[in-house]
């Protein structure tokens, strides 16, 4: 059985996500996979009417399940299942990336086509299959039928309840403003079940808490960040100065109460101007300033203790704590 999905995403290029360890489930054995079902997410006028509204989608109340990594251990029980995959259909045979999800339930494999990024899903223990593919239609850019690789579709987040995927639609350009958010187009929560869809409507960067409890997002257009509980799917603002252009590198506090970000604005890849750094807390609602216009271009990378948010520095190996009882950035040993 294939079914074609066609969807209208208008693209805000602007990500922060964290990979770890992929669980996998070492006893799985892949069986032949009897259904493909395609599903394009495209540019092109008109709207599928398998669309439902974000608020007709269950609301995803799991604990949080880490982004899986490319498997790339030949003697590793996950490879071995992706090999056999790859033997069973040939077309997986030359994709770029290829790993289990966290839960062991589902093989994922990139690849390129003349027509595009196209993302397969397989069921392992089952008989279900995914292909989803994004065409990046405009008149700067070759149609598909010019052999011109014309995006893909990447691998946000795994809903440890297995019903859901996170995927992010790349469009085929890059930059400055790319590296400080996302580079994706926008946030897309994918049903694994029957193949719906739900555009997050959320732009720039996000983040999920490490507890699955909200989802924070820079919207430009304000500019503010949107708080969204993905347990009653409301939503608090949070006011910023006008004058941010581009903020992202959310990084979550231990307990999930609070969150830290980076923001800055106007030219900043020409080196002139420098990186702000807040904290805004969940519980009391308020906003904590750690530093402002920081030319030694310091961004938050994580928050695994306590009192310290560990800092990197653009363009240099050199690591930074941030000491929040102090409010002292320290050089790390």
């Amino acid at each position: 059985m294939r079914k074609s999905i066609s969807i209208l995403i208008i693209a805000m290029f602007l990500l922060s996500a964290c990979g770890t360890q992929a669980v996998v489930d070492s006893s799985a054995t892949p069986v032949p996979v009897p259904t493909s079902t395609i599903v394009r997410f495209t540019r092109t006028p008109g709207i599928s009417p398998s669309r439902t509204p974000m608020q007709q989608e269950p609301t995803d109340q799991p604990s949080r399940t880490p982004q899986p990594t490319a498997t790339d251990f030949p003697t590793s029980p996950a490879w071995a299942t992706l090999v056999s995959l790859g033997e069973k259909f040939p077309e997986l045979k030359s994709a770029w990336r290829k790993e289990i999800s966290p839960d062991g339930h589902w093989a994922a494999f990139s690849d390129y086509t003349k027509n595009g990024g196209i993302l397969h899903l397989i069921e392992i223990n089952g008989g279900q299959r995914w292909d989803i593919t994004y065409y990046e239609h405009s008149i700067n850019v070759c149609r598909p039928d010019c052999g011109a690789q014309m995006g893909s579709v990447g691998i946000d987040h795994w809903s440890k309840n297995k019903t859901h995927l996170y995927v992010i639609p790349y469009p085929e350009w890059d930059g400055p403003g790319l590296w400080f958010t996302t580079g994706g187009a926008t946030l897309i929560r994918f049903n694994l079940t029957d193949g719906s869809w739900v555009d997050m409507n959320i732009g720039e960067s996000w983040s999920f808490s490490e507890d699955e409890g909200y989802l924070v997002y820079f919207a430009q257009e304000k500019p503010e960040i949107r708080l969204r509980s993905l347990l009653y799917d409301s939503e608090y603002v949070i006011r910023l100065p006008e004058k941010f252009e581009s903020l992202g590198r959310f990084v979550w506090s231990p307990d999930n109460t609070q969150f830290a970000f980076t923001a800055t604005y106007g030219e900043w890849y020409d080196g002139k101007i420098g990186f702000s750094s807040y904290v805004f807390d969940t519980k009391d609602l308020s906003l904590r300033t750690l530093f402002e216009d920081d030319l030694r271009f310091l961004y938050t990378v994580a928050w695994t203790e306590n009192e310290k948010i560990t800092l990197n520095q653009f363009n240099e190996e050199n690591v930074y704590y941030y000491d929040l009882t102090t409010n002292e950035i320290i050089p790390a040993p």
